[in-house]
């Protein structure tokens, strides 16, 4: 909508439409530990970098003078991407200086998920902490119509690196295999690396377009669970 400064005696404005707006590109770069104790508790603590424009709504958010606001904001937001079942602990080592491209914050989480049981093995399914295509978008079986994309991504770049950690006389027996997807100008790769007979690092990068994704292409983005068995 143009709003003039100056406004002449029978002046009209119209509604008019911005193209190719390009704004700062947006990363989100998470480094996630999480430690399932001996009753399967998931204790979670998860260091986020944002930067580009996404990195001003954050800022927003992180400086607000009634710090139980900002612990609410932040809570709401695991929330969103994990379930409602995470509890947050605590958000520390806030760096969120106006001025800069980017921010930087740590969280502390835990997550008393049920986890199955097949035998004498234990079912571990990964929470999503920070990276597109989670299932709040793509989980159904199939579409009838197109996803408006823009309407539920703001991310341009992920990088998420988990560092999983059994608990102590059990090992990590059952490891899904590496994905990596190439689809128009989306990108996602799973990279499962072998620590110890306990450890799992996790790196998943992502980089996604706005553009909406029709219903004849939506099986190549649908999501699906991460699942882990140890014992």
């Amino acid at each position: 909508l143009e709003i003039p400064y100056v406004v002449k005696k029978g002046q009209e404005s119209d509604l008019f439409y911005l193209k190719n707006i390009k704004g700062i590109p947006s990363e989100i770069i998470s480094t996630v530990k999480i430690k399932v104790d001996e009753n399967k508790r998931q204790n979670i603590k998860v260091h986020s970098k944002i930067s580009g424009s996404l990195a001003s709504l954050y800022f927003r958010a992180l400086n607000q003078d009634n710090f139980d606001l900002v612990k609410k904001e932040i809570s709401d937001d695991f929330k969103n991407r994990i379930g409602d079942d995470v509890v947050m602990d605590s958000i520390s080592n806030v760096r969120a200086i106006k001025g800069r491209d980017f921010l930087t914050y740590d969280t502390s989480l835990h997550l008393d998920d049920k986890m199955n049981g097949m035998g004498s093995m234990t079912i571990f399914k990964l929470p999503i902490v920070s990276h597109a295509y989670s299932r709040d978008i793509v989980s159904l079986e199939k579409r009838e119509y197109p996803i408006f994309y823009i309407s539920y991504e703001n991310t341009n770049f992920y990088d998420t690196t988990y560092f999983l950690e059994v608990p102590a006389g059990k090992k990590i027996i059952e490891i899904p295999s590496n994905k990596k997807f190439s689809y128009k100008k989306h990108s996602y790769e799973m990279i499962f690396t072998t620590i110890s007979d306990r450890k799992l690092k996790i790196q998943v990068i992502a980089k996604t377009d706005f553009k909406n994704i029709s219903q004849q292409d939506y099986s190549a983005y649908k999501a699906k669970d991460v699942l882990i068995g140890f014992k």
